[in-house]
Order: structure tokens, then sequence, then C-alpha cells
């Protein structure tokens, strides 16, 4: 009996210390991750076929997969030049490769929530309240066929990690990437090439990631 009552406090302390690690890493967003600016925000006016070198960071204290979300805008329009990124990392400093890899997401997916509580009405729409959320969503939500699937719950197909950099991000809206910090070289970085003619580029980035110590 006494060897049972061990096991059974040795199995709550356990599971005590995995959700409250569950909990640090899972959802707490804001204590746990650190974020970095890779980018300004800086407003290039003028600029044509240059490279910007930005200053490098030090992941060595960092863990996990790393974010970067990226904004950028322009007045150029369409035909106003071409802007790539390329996010590049080195061991020295001194000597510096793209990454691989990464997961890459552009624009924003719509998400939209239903608030059914303020009716006046009873079964009616009336005074419903309906949210339009712009989501950078890091996959594709797919709404399995209740048929085949046997159920219906929507889940997220995540984005697969097949980008490889220089990537093109002309357009101006939002962009995400995704990529695994250990997996690189220890100093990170983000190179912007301009090309064609652009007459004002404004681009702003931040790494965003799991910080391991203080």
């Amino acid at each position: 009996m006494n060897l049972f009552r061990k096991i059974a406090v040795g199995v709550a302390a356990m599971a005590m210390v995995v959700s409250t690690v569950n909990a640090q890493l899972g959802f707490d967003t804001f204590f746990t991750t650190r974020s970095y600016p890779l980018i300004g925000p800086q407003n290039l006016i003028g600029f044509q076929q240059q490279i910007i070198t930005n200053a490098y960071v030090d992941a060595l204290q960092m863990i996990g997969v790393g974010t970067i979300d990226l904004c950028v805008q322009t007045n150029s329009g369409a035909t106003g030049g071409t802007l790539t990124i390329q996010l590049q990392s080195s061991q020295d400093t001194t000597n510096w490769s793209n990454v691989a890899v990464s997961r890459f997401v552009a624009g924003t997916t719509q998400i939209v929530i239903t608030n059914g509580y303020y009716q006046t009405v009873a079964g009616g729409t009336t005074n419903w309240i309906i949210t339009t959320n712009n989501c950078v969503q890091p996959g594709t939500t797919t709404y399995p066929a209740a048929t085949t699937a046997f159920y219906v719950t929507p889940y997220l197909t995540e984005t697969p990690a097949t980008n490889t950099f220089p990537t093109t991000v002309t357009t101006a809206q939002y962009y995400k990437f995704g990529f695994i910090v250990k997996d690189q070289s220890r100093y990170l970085r983000v190179l912007e090439n301009l090309g064609g003619t652009t007459t004002n580029w404004t681009v702003n980035a931040l790494l965003t990631v799991v910080q391991a110590t203080q």
C-alpha cells in the first residue's frame, strides 16, 4: 500500500511539472519568448540595384522554431522595382550563407467569428456581432467531410518547409518565415536586395523565438 502511495505521489508530481512546462512553453508567448528586430523599421527612398546588410543577432540562447514577421509597404506600384529577402547564418560573422529551407506564409487569412449572444429576436440574427480577423496563419484550414472523416472539426494543415532564400516579397503586405534555429549557424542576419527602380520602400522584420536562458 505504501509503495502504491509513493508511486501515486510521484506520478502526480511529474504531472504537475509537465503541466507547468507545457503552460510556459506552449501558451505563454509573452514571458518565454523574446523578439529581436532584424530590420528597421527602414524607409528606403531612391535605392536602386543595391543590397542592404542589417545587423546580426547571436542565436546562442535561442531554441525551437524561430519566426520572422516581415511587413512591407511601398508606393512604387507593380512596376516600381523588386525586393527580395535573404535570411543568412554564419559561424564567425565573416562567412555567410543563406538558410537552406524555411516555412513561408504570404498575406493574411480571414477568420470569421460570430457572436450570437447579443440578439434581440430569439432564433434570429439581429444584432449578432460578426468579426473578421485577418490572421497571418501558418498553414491552411482544412474542413473534413463528415461522410469520409467521421468528424467535422476544422484543423490546420501546416505550411511545408519548402521555401528557399532569396525570397521575393515585392507585394506590400505581411509575411511570415519559420525555421529551426539550431539547424543554423550561431549568427543570423537578413539582407534586402533591391532591384529595378524603387521610389519608396518601408520594411521591418522581427524575429520571435523561445529564450532558453536569460
